[in-house]
């Protein structure tokens, strides 16, 4: 193996990927219920995603067209852009209580997020810390993983502190 911490990552997402597994089964023999109020915001939220993506991928192509030097590879921007849409959809169905379903704990949806987002931040670090993250001076397509890491903790952050602002509220009420 050409990585020391090859065995250590390998062990980490063997660990998390049975923690996961087991969470789904436990959790999958009931199907997910949304109210209609759920539904309709998670379909702005989509609709929100996918307008991001769409902007992302003209913007990228202007600058294309254009000849703005993008210090990234053109594969790299296509992911960057989807993890965006991604990113916004989550975000915002998150905030508009969209994201978890009501016959599920929140508990059960952060703990993962943070978990897989923290084994991709390290595994993003480690690659740049052995220079894989740049040919011909442009990012590369390593950097997903660590963009990747980064998309995850904001998703999981912002179930955190939506969990602590109803909580919040709850107090006050």
């Amino acid at each position: 193996m050409k990585d020391p911490h090859s065995v250590l990552y390998l062990l980490a997402f063997l660990l998390i990927f049975a923690a996961m597994w087991v969470i789904f089964i436990k959790l999958g023999r009931q199907a997910d219920k949304y109210d209609e109020r759920q539904e309709i915001n998670r379909g702005k939220a989509f609709k929100a995603g996918f307008v991001t993506v769409c902007i992302w991928e003209l913007l990228y192509y202007a600058a294309e067209l254009f000849g703005v030097a993008i210090p990234a590879e053109g594969g790299l921007m296509a992911i960057c852009g989807i993890l965006a849409g991604l990113c916004v959809f989550a975000v915002r169905s998150v905030f508009t209580d969209a994201y978890i379903p009501i016959n599920r704990r929140s508990n059960l949806t952060v703990v993962p997020l943070l978990a897989i987002s923290f084994m991709d931040i390290t595994v993003g670090v480690s690659n740049i810390i052995d220079g894989k993250l740049i040919t011909d001076g442009r990012l590369n397509c390593h950097a997903a993983t660590l963009f990747v890491g980064i998309i995850l903790l904001i998703v999981g952050l912002t179930c955190l502190i939506r969990k602590l602002t109803l909580k919040n509220a709850e107090a006050e009420d």
